[in-house]
């Protein structure tokens, strides 16, 4: 298994799903690494990806894309006071509309551990300068979280550290509220997305379950009971986008019998039981147990994850 990172995207238009085209692998011009699933987002008209860092190396790293001048060659780390922030697990990235910045929330590394913590955040409004880490929010959880803004608010799901129950915790400034996503258990990282004006969390299920479920939520505090998405399983976390060019939701998920190949499927019509049939995204090998970074992009699809 690799920790080399490799990208693909694949155009969108009104005849594009759900027979999306991907492109062959793509290579970074230096060399990204991670351990780890990678996170992807648009903020100040670039492509952000933010990942951990090789092997043992946990050191939260970033970089941007834009068509013109492509991917940076090398990486920036996320410092404070001089030191490097970790984490053991993926990040989550989302931009907060509010106050127009880019929103890292990750699992603070504990040690030289690939256990869980607890969640943190740091932002930026200019992608360079990062605000020191707010630790206040005690979110204790076994994996990566998955985060939105929705409905003027930031939202946080994440996988409780002990019960391994899915939790969603509404955050603004120092305060936050967490509720339990009744009696929906998860054995790898969430995924969160806004679509049809709702949140929608897609996620694997525990132990032995490797379907993929998602449940949806009008507020963000109650949600739906959890609905199997028809035949689809997965050996890793699932990653969401929101394609606006065709008003649908993108889930990209791992092999559920731990190949090296990886799905994908739509959702267009707002109904959490109709996706279309999974295909596989070909030509494009990733490492079997980890899930992908996704984002949309000047009317394309950008993924990146981890090679086989």
């Amino acid at each position: 298994m690799s920790d080399l990172l490799k990208w693909t995207s694949a155009p969108v238009s009104s005849s594009s799903i759900p027979n999306t085209t991907w492109l062959s692998p793509q290579d970074f011009p230096s060399l990204y690494t991670s351990a780890a699933a990678p996170a992807l987002a648009v903020f100040q008209d670039k492509l952000w990806i933010m990942h951990r860092g090789g092997g043992e190396n946990m050191d939260l790293w970033y970089s941007n894309f834009t068509p013109q001048s492509g991917w940076r060659n090398g990486e920036w780390q996320i410092r404070y006071n001089n030191i490097p922030v970790k984490s053991p697990s993926k990040p989550a990235l989302a931009v907060i509309v509010e106050d127009n910045t880019l929103q890292c929330a990750y699992l603070r590394s504990s040690g030289q551990t690939q256990r869980g913590g607890h969640i943190s955040f740091v932002s930026t409004d200019n992608g360079q300068d990062w605000n020191p880490p707010v630790t206040e929010h005690i979110l204790p959880s076994a994996s990566g979280p998955a985060v939105a803004w929705f409905r003027d608010a930031f939202w946080c799901v994440f996988r409780q550290l002990e019960s391994n129950q899915l939790w969603v915790a509404l955050l603004y400034g120092m305060e936050v509220d967490s509720y339990e996503i009744s009696s929906q258990k998860s054995s790898a990282a969430p995924a969160l997305a806004v679509f049809k004006d709702q949140l929608w969390c897609v996620y694997r299920g525990y132990g032995n379950d490797n379907n993929l479920y998602v449940t949806t939520s009008n507020r963000g505090e109650i949600w739906a009971p959890p609905t199997p998405i028809p035949g689809q399983t997965s050996d890793c976390e699932p990653a969401l986008v929101y394609v606006s060019e065709n008003d649908a939701l993108l889930c990209v998920y791992g092999d559920g019998n731990g190949g090296s190949v990886f799905y994908y499927t739509y959702n267009t019509t707002g109904d959490p039981t109709k996706w279309s049939s999974p295909k596989t995204i070909n030509g494009n090998p990733r490492a079997p147990g980890t899930g992908v970074g996704l984002a949309e992009y000047q009317k394309n699809i950008y993924c990146v994850y981890r090679t086989a």
